[in-house]
């Protein structure tokens, strides 16, 4: 499940440049992570329906929902 949507997750990343260098340096790596959340992001398309767990499973990302 994405908690963010990918524009959500590109707009944080652009706003950490509107931060100082030492409020950047608190956040440790974040920004990495949520530049690999970007690059790893799933929009879930081509749902195959889970019979035994009568859910949607994603067939790009494998991910049930």
């Amino acid at each position: 499940m994405n908690d963010f949507t990918k524009d959500e997750l590109k707009l944080i990343l652009h706003k950490f440049g509107y931060l100082t260098f030492s409020q950047f340096q608190g956040l440790g790596n974040l920004s990495m992570k949520i530049n690999n959340m970007i690059e790893d992001y799933c929009e879930h398309n081509g749902h195959n329906y889970e019979f035994s767990l009568g859910r949607g499973k994603c067939e790009n990302c494998g991910e049930l929902e």
